[in-house]
């Protein structure tokens, strides 16, 4: 990591990135991920498991992502805030996806907890409405 760019700084670029592109570009986030990453969607349940089961490697992210941009129409990632302590950064986000099967949006506040080590993200939890999520996944 450049000196002169935080944590929080690359985050919020990687976001903008993933805004910009609607989530078609992957290796912005990848880049800044630990082979042995862990990722995980707070929430669960066998509805929630398809978009929010852990994830144990950059790996398994990739293929997570891609199966999301591939199911889901990103139409907007907006950072609101971000708050740093040593190595861990929080994301305050608005988002809103498009369930490309069935149609319906959602639109839902997002926080991303991320832990870094030697510049890499090492653990990555979120949160989101994934209620709405469901409902806008389900005909």
């Amino acid at each position: 990591m450049s000196s002169s760019q935080s944590h929080a700084d690359r985050l919020r670029k990687a976001y903008q990135v993933w805004n910009d592109t609607k989530g078609g570009n992957l290796d912005m986030w990848l880049d800044l991920m630990s082979p042995t990453v862990r990722y995980k969607s707070v929430g669960g349940g066998p509805k929630v498991d398809a978009f929010a089961s852990p994830r144990d490697s950059k790996e398994e992210v990739r293929e997570h992502l891609t199966a999301l941009v591939k199911n889901w129409e990103l139409i907007y990632f907006t950072v609101l805030d971000t708050v740093s302590e040593g190595e861990k950064v929080v994301v305050l986000s608005e988002m809103a996806w498009r369930n490309r099967a069935t149609g319906k949006r959602i639109d839902t506040p997002h926080i991303g907890l991320f832990t870094f080590e030697n510049g890499k993200v090492v653990t990555y939890y979120e949160t989101f409405d994934t209620h709405r999520m469901i409902q806008a996944a389900t005909p």
